[in-house]
């Protein structure tokens, strides 16, 4: 039903324009620290993290054109936010009292919620979906990092039977999960979850998938023969290389309309970039530094990072497709 109604709903995305000048490029860190925004829903609302008082990593959730609000943590000092759904609800890792990651879900005003872990001391959520399916890595009685489905309140191993690590690292609203495992021979593969399915790679021996949207396409990045990571697209039961031209590139992020984004270098500095449409577009940077697109929602707004030349560390940024105001962002 979800996934229905969410194809449904693909007519409120963006047509995004060839022109990159019609993109605009909006700074939403509220302090001068170093800061990321990594998740993005469709309300406009997005979970990232940027340095705290303490100099430590603390979860946030930014509000385009408001304000941005801290997420408490577990008793610990750092915190990362990394996914959000359309509900609001959000998922990272926090810190406890004795420094260990764990795996959290905070929602307003219910407030943070740890996820536990598969036996060890560790656990990391990289990704939430409306059907409020939570997905990532936990440490197992072996000390071994494995994928995790967390839903209905239990955690479940993905991965019981393998030895090596693997990693869970997004879920769409049908269920589907990607991410990767460490093979016998120590070499990273993309994987699809439930079916155990090893994506092909570009040529050479490892990859990573990191993210999937409802038509179960899938992006990340695979090592091509030259032992560079290559951007991928996976649809169809093809692989497809997003930029062979680049020498090296990396996706990270899709939508429902099949717009993918994420990082491409280019003289030397990764660029955050969009493909659409059969085109690469660079995407803009106020300071012509580095910077990374991390996710893109249905209405084709990009969350990310850029650094700035003035204080050459990350800030928090959107680029917003044209013809949106402060009004007209709502989640209807």
């Amino acid at each position: 039903m979800i996934c229905a109604m969410l194809m449904a709903a693909l007519s409120l995305g963006f047509d995004y324009s060839a022109d990159p000048c019609s993109i605009q490029q909006i700074n939403i860190s509220m302090n001068t620290e170093p800061s990321t925004a990594r998740g993005i829903n469709n309300c406009i609302q997005m979970a990232g993290y940027g340095t705290g008082s303490n100099h430590a990593n603390q979860a946030y959730t930014y509000y385009i054109y408001y304000s941005y609000t801290a997420i408490p943590t577990l008793g610990g000092s750092s915190s990362q936010a990394l996914s959000i759904n359309d509900i609001g609800m959000i998922v990272g890792w926090t810190t406890d009292t004795f420094g260990k990651k764990n795996a959290f879900i905070y929602d307003d005003p219910v407030g943070t919620v740890g996820l536990g872990t598969l036996g060890g001391d560790e656990s990391i959520a990289n990704s939430i979906n409306n059907a409020c399916q939570v997905v990532g890595e936990a440490k197992t009685s072996e000390g071994v990092f494995h994928a995790f489905l967390w839903q209905g309140g239990q955690m479940i191993d993905l991965t019981a039977d393998h030895k090596n690590a693997t990693s869970a690292q997004a879920i769409n609203d049908c269920g589907t999960v990607v991410g990767y495992l460490e093979t016998n021979s120590k070499k990273l593969a993309a994987i699809l979850y439930p079916s155990r399915q090893i994506l092909p790679n570009l040529g050479g021996p490892q990859s990573q998938a990191c993210a999937i949207n409802d038509r179960s396409e899938v992006v990340g990045f695979s090592q091509g023969i030259d032992l560079k990571p290559h951007a991928f697209l996976f649809a169809a039961g093809r692989m497809i290389d997003l930029a062979p031209q680049i020498e090296e590139s990396m996706a990270l992020g899709i939508n429902n309309r099949g717009d993918i984004v994420g990082k491409a270098m280019f003289n030397s500095s990764w660029k955050a970039v969009l493909w659409t449409e059969g085109k690469m577009i660079q995407l803009p940077n106020t300071e012509d530094i580095e910077s990374i697109a991390w996710s893109i929602n249905d209405r084709g707004f990009i969350a990310g990072q850029a650094t700035t030349a003035f204080a050459k560390y990350p800030r928090a940024v959107v680029w917003q497709p044209p013809g949106y105001t402060p009004a007209t962002l709502n989640c209807k």
